[in-house]
């Protein structure tokens, strides 16, 4: 699938882009650099092509979309553990809350009711294999080959999608291109960096050893972002329907949906499996229907405003993706 974009531009950025980390001499600039060919292969792979031509089947963003909500509750963890490693408490602050932020990413509440169970039976290999290698990483005792696992996904969306905007045209009727236009946004690159200063603090008296190894792991999570993008093509073939074959372009609204769907999928699933369904069919048994009903409206009022009205105010300040309020 084409990806609409000038060639020339692509080479352009590409040069000038290493050109300008290797230049700057900081170790986050150099990591990257150093793993641009493996960054590449998001940039360049059916995924984002087929996203940025606005051709991105429907059930292959569903996959990816579900998949992404089961790593973000792991990524949220490892900057929970780096923020329990912080050695100041302007980072521990910072970490704290970005672990919130990654948790909520798809929107607020989009895994509060995600439990372990849920993870390890809905996570596809490569979630897995990813998630714990950047959980190993985290919980091991240095704090730069902890930031050196985390860091790739955070910096690989930042270059991605700002290259992208840079270089190619995305059609006004592009389903993604809001989400395009989120992680190309500049306070995306603010994060890359608050994290990348983070880091710069712990090099100072780094051996070539502990260089090296860094470089390694990031060379192995800018691998995995690769494989999770083409994983979620593989998932929506293996589970596809034989009369999706002649499926129509998605559209904005069909993106709107998945992504609010999304949200709700684990929390959904977790009132399935929640033991207190039978405890309430008890209570219920036991109590005049009228009392029952008068009950469950009083307390269905209380749970609108305040579900609702909490809702409404933290999709207005923290909501990462757009599209969720388009």
């Amino acid at each position: 699938m084409a990806h609409q974009c000038s060639a020339t531009l692509l080479i352009a950025v590409a040069v000038a882009g290493l050109f300008q980390h290797v230049q700057a001499g900081r170790f986050g600039d150099r990591l990257f650099a150093a793993s641009l060919p493996h960054a590449n292969r998001s940039l360049h792979g059916e995924f984002i092509s087929e996203m940025v031509a606005g051709t991105l089947p429907l059930e292959a963003f569903r996959e990816f979309l579900f998949q992404d909500n089961l790593y973000l509750s792991k990524y949220a963890r490892a900057f929970a553990v780096l923020a329990a490693r912080a050695t100041r408490t302007d980072e521990l602050a910072w970490l704290a809350n970005q672990s919130v932020n990654y948790l909520h990413e798809h929107g607020p509440g989009a895994n509060d009711a995600l439990d372990d169970s849920v993870y390890d039976r809905e996570a596809a290999p490569v979630t897995v294999a990813y998630a714990s290698y950047f959980l190993d990483t985290v919980w091991g005792k240095n704090q730069v080959l902890g930031y050196a696992s985390v860091l790739p996904c955070q910096r690989l969306y930042d270059w991605l999608f700002s290259t992208i905007k840079a270089t190619c045209h995305i059609a006004d009727d592009n389903p993604y291109k809001p989400l395009i236009d989120h992680y190309a946004d500049p306070a995306n690159h603010r994060t890359t960096k608050v994290l990348e200063n983070y880091l710069e603090r712990y090099v100072g008296d780094l051996s070539d050893i502990e260089a090296n190894k860094a470089q390694h792991i990031y060379n192995m999570a800018t691998k995995f972002e690769a494989d999770f993008f083409a994983q979620a093509l593989t998932l929506s073939r293996s589970r596809a329907h034989p009369s999706m074959a002649t499926r129509a372009k998605p559209s904005k609204q069909d993106i709107v949906l998945l992504l609010a769907s999304s949200r709700n999928a684990h929390r959904r699933q977790t009132a399935k499996e929640d033991g207190r369904t039978n405890a309430w069919s008890r209570v219920v048994s036991s109590v005049p229907i009228m009392l029952v009903a008068a009950m469950f409206g009083h307390i269905g009022m209380c749970f609108y405003s305040r579900w609702f009205g909490t809702a409404a105010q933290s999709e207005g300040s923290s909501g990462k993706l757009p599209l969720l309020s388009a």
